[in-house]
């Protein structure tokens, strides 16, 4: 059963998704992409949790490139 903190994760979640997170978490889960959308619909722990990461990590290289943008000026 979800619990209502997956719920709200997931939907939190799928506002943020950008084109090709599915694939990136698809290719890091090593399942199809299809299979990653079931997943993410079903709530599962694995994706939601590959999906932050993804999102984190996104945010860590924005903030990098653009720091290094700034110092170059």
């Amino acid at each position: 059963m979800k619990t209502i903190n997956n719920v709200r994760r997931k939907e939190l979640i799928k506002s943020k998704m950008r084109p090709g997170d599915l694939l990136t978490a698809s290719e890091m889960l090593n399942i199809t992409s299809d299979a990653a959308r079931m997943r993410l619909n079903r709530g599962k722990e694995d994706m939601l949790y590959v999906m932050e990461k993804i999102f984190e990590n996104r945010k860590i290289l924005i903030n990098e490139y653009q720091n290094s943008l700034i110092d170059k000026i």
